[in-house]
């Protein structure tokens, strides 16, 4: 069963989907361990499908002028927009965002499905989406080469990926990948070395809920009955 079929499949039976990071939260009376089985052996695939449709979910609720802030600052550069968007926008509306931006899949529709390259920069992006949907997270070390950091790919990638194919976009696009990372630092103010710890965390502060402010202690007053 492939995963669009398998998705189908799954909604008939009356589950809920949705995506938590890189986890796929499946819920419903109808899941069963046939279901469950075929959900591990399509995760990557079902995991992309769900994400995407959260992205133009919230495209719509949203309309297109707020959601394009949200879809063209996939690295959060304007803190300002983000925290407006999070401070004006539906709860749900804020949770789903902090869900798409949690699995680094903002543009997962946008990325072009056609094998032409479409310049440096925009393969650049591309290959960072490529690694993220693989499972990967992404280090910047320092390095001799031509953009002084080199993009090192940690933890373990999904079942199914193409390496072939992600070998020879890493080749070709490797040097824009970084450059991209590393303008993304310099307007963040982080050091590139730091991204993949300071990065998650603007991220979840930009999409926390506001603190709640704390109370004084309520003083029990004896009963006059």
């Amino acid at each position: 069963m492939n995963a669009k079929a398998l998705l189908d499949s799954l909604r008939s039976a009356g589950c809920e989907l949705r995506v938590d990071g890189d986890r796929l939260l499946v819920r419903g009376d109808g899941l069963n361990d046939d279901l469950r089985s075929e959900i591990r052996r399509n995760k990557p695939e079902l995991l992309a499908l769900v994400a995407a449709e959260s992205v133009l979910e919230l495209a719509r609720r949203l309309g297109f002028p707020r959601f394009e802030l949200l879809r063209d600052n996939w690295t959060p550069s304007d803190e300002d927009g983000w925290k407006d968007f999070v401070r004006t926008a539906e709860p749900e509306d804020v949770r789903l965002a902090g869900e798409i931006l949690r699995s680094r899949l903002v543009e997962a529709e946008h990325v072009p499905t056609s094998e032409e390259l479409r310049g440096d920069r925009a393969g650049g992006r591309r290959l960072l989406h490529a690694l993220w949907l693989a499972g990967y997270e992404i280090k910047l070390e320092p390095s001799e080469n031509a953009v002084g950091y080199a993009l090192i790919p940690v933890g373990t990638s999904h079942e199914g990926t193409n390496f072939p194919k992600l070998y020879a976009m890493f080749e070709r696009y490797h040097d824009a990948a970084v450059q991209l990372l590393v303008e993304t630092c310099q307007r963040l103010r982080i050091q590139p070395q730091k991204w993949h710890i300071e990065a998650l965390k603007l991220w979840q502060r930009l999409t926390a809920e506001e603190p709640v402010a704390k109370t004084a202690p309520s003083v029990r007053r004896k009963s006059l009955r």
